[in-house]
């Protein structure tokens, strides 16, 4: 297996809120971390890029036992890293999140999983697959295209991308809403989750979601 990693923080006055890993011969994660703007808040004393750095690793691990499943792995892990701060309040709703896309090519099978809308490209021998959570982005519409019409930088910009926020996190991990992984473990079972013959697998790229806040 031959692996790339490219990744770049959003902004170079802030610490990289994305995580990425590959373990041979075959198993990758992107992680894309939510970010909280400025008067949100998240009930956590660590932040996002510690999340991301302690849950990223700890995925690599479990996943790499080919008799757990995916789902099974992330719920762990997401477990493991809410044992690590039990002084914060992790059921504020902007408790340090990320989306999660995972990919684990064994000898007969690939497994995949995708929280949030993260993105896999499978390059297949039958073609391009394109595996996704999107229900993210059927959430907060009103609030969304708000954002999405003000200059990137302007004032009222950060104004609009905090009620995005507040909108979107009254939806998160919740039915009818979108999941993360964050500090509830059940949101593992809400991933988008498939199995693939491992010979139809020729490429994969794991891309993190185009959020506009989150």
């Amino acid at each position: 297996m031959r692996a790339a990693i490219a990744t770049q923080a959003g902004s170079p006055d802030a610490a990289n809120e994305d995580w990425a890993g590959v373990l041979v011969p075959g198993l990758a994660v992107v992680l894309d971390g939510l970010s909280a703007p400025d008067g949100t808040g998240t009930g956590c004393r660590h932040g996002t890029p510690w999340y991301v750095s302690q849950l990223g690793p700890r995925l690599l691990a479990l996943a790499a036992d080919p008799a757990r499943s995916l789902a099974d792995a992330l719920a762990e892990a997401i477990r493991q890293v809410a044992s690590l701060h039990p002084g914060c309040d992790l059921t504020h709703p902007g408790t340090p999140s990320a989306t999660v896309v995972l990919l684990r090519a064994l000898e007969e099978r690939a497994d995949y999983l995708a929280l949030a809308d993260a993105t896999l490209l499978l390059d297949t021998v039958d073609g391009l697959q394109v595996v996704s959570d999107e229900r993210v982005n059927q959430l907060a519409g009103k609030e969304r295209a708000a954002a999405n019409q003000v200059p990137v930088g302007s004032a009222l910009k950060l104004r609009r991308r905090v009620q995005l926020t507040r909108a979107l996190r009254r939806t998160r991990n919740r039915p009818g809403g979108y999941w993360v992984a964050a500090a509830d473990p059940q949101a593992a079972s809400q991933a988008v989750t498939g199995t693939l013959p491992a010979r139809s697998l020729q490429r994969a790229v794991l891309l993190k979601g185009p959020w506009v806040s989150a």
